[in-house]
């Protein structure tokens, strides 16, 4: 059968950094392109509590921190609700340069309705927040489409599309 849940020990930096721990006689770098293949493997959890999230220096945790908490897929298993890596609503991230890309300043509050007899997923409307100077503000149309083309191509293979509404974001799945 298939397992509940997969849960490993992220042993490694995820980063670009060359800023190498002096002294330390073993250096593990995963380079952040590579972080695909804990999507393609399906994890549910990475633990990063561990001897090698220094191995890069200061620069690489933060790096490591950075590329876990941009947008992740969305999954229905036995119509039950998977978020991988929500990340943050409310961060410190910001002013750190050179992770565009990753949209860090963009985040998502998440608003399951369950259905609390069966526990299964009876809708999931998400609102797209745009993170500045430590405050959650509305985010442009712009982003919005961003983040939910991001969400819904990462999330393809998992079944799930997403649809915009009103300035929100709803999960549709196939049961």
């Amino acid at each position: 059968g298939q397992p509940d849940v997969r849960v490993v020990n992220l042993e490694t930096s995820v980063t670009r950094s060359g800023d190498y721990w002096e002294g330390k006689e073993v250096h593990y770098r995963m380079h952040p392109e590579n972080v695909a293949c804990l999507t393609a493997a399906r994890i549910d959890i990475a633990v990063m509590a561990n001897n090698h999230v220094l191995d890069w220096g200061m620069a690489g945790l933060v790096e490591t921190i950075a590329n876990s908490h941009h947008a992740r897929p969305i999954e229905m298993y036995r119509n039950r609700l998977i978020l991988y890596g929500c990340g943050d609503l409310v961060n410190d991230y910001e002013g750190i340069a050179g992770y565009g890309e990753f949209r860090d300043d963009l985040a998502v509050m998440y608003f399951p309705t369950i259905d609390t007899a069966t526990g299964e997923l009876v809708q999931l409307r998400m609102v797209p927040m745009q993170i500045r100077k430590l405050s959650l503000h509305r985010p442009s149309p712009a982003d919005v489409q961003w983040l939910g083309d991001t969400i819904a191509q990462i999330s393809a293979g998992f079944g799930s599309s997403i649809e915009r509404a009103d300035g929100s974001l709803v999960l549709r799945w196939r049961s």
